[in-house]
């Protein structure tokens, strides 16, 4: 693939997410991020968030978490908010995003055990960390779908099946495909 073809395709990315991002409050399942990341793994991501411009971040550890949480909240000085004891952090992230206007909840929880009533209208973005970059389900088909594809851009977009599963799964959201059928 050309270094420019790379280049606008990388920028289209990141202005998608920025689109996702930039002026909304921002809640974040801290649980999700702490599976195998060190601390300065979080803090690049974290670092990530704040260059895509939210309103406000607000990071919810569980119960378990709470020594990490007040760790981190040293190092990223933002709003670490910890769940009391015995509670689930699912909870507090499902009524806050119903509270406050014009909020997104990162998170690869589905929250199914709950009411749908509760979740339907709240806006839950996927993501998947690759080398300590973060990656958000962003529609890309509906930004890209108006330009007329080349034949280079074809053979450039060529993407394996194995790898495309990564990225779309039969739902349409993110599922990582590790190599067992549904």
């Amino acid at each position: 693939m050309k270094k420019k073809n790379i280049e606008n395709k990388k920028k289209i990315i990141v202005d998608l997410n920025k689109k996702l991002i930039e002026g909304k409050s921002v809640i974040i399942d801290i649980s999700n991020l702490q599976r195998n990341k060190s601390m300065k793994d979080i803090k690049k991501i974290h670092q990530q968030l704040i260059e895509l411009n939210p309103f406000q971040l607000y990071y919810i550890a569980d119960a378990n978490l709470k020594y990490e949480a007040k760790i981190q909240k040293r190092w990223f000085n933002e709003n670490i908010i910890e769940c009391p004891a015995r509670t689930k952090a699912d909870v507090f992230i499902i009524q806050i995003a119903c509270y406050f206007d014009n909020t997104i909840v990162i998170t690869n929880d589905r929250f199914k055990e709950y009411k749908k009533d509760y979740t339907k209208n709240i806006e839950f973005v996927r993501f998947i960390i690759i080398e300590n970059t973060l990656f958000f389900n962003v529609d890309l088909k509906h930004d890209l779908k108006n330009k007329k594809p080349t034949k280079s851009d074809s053979e450039d977009n060529k993407i394996p099946d194995s790898i495309n599963r990564i990225f779309k799964g039969p739902t349409g959201e993110f599922e990582i495909y590790d190599g067992m059928e549904a």
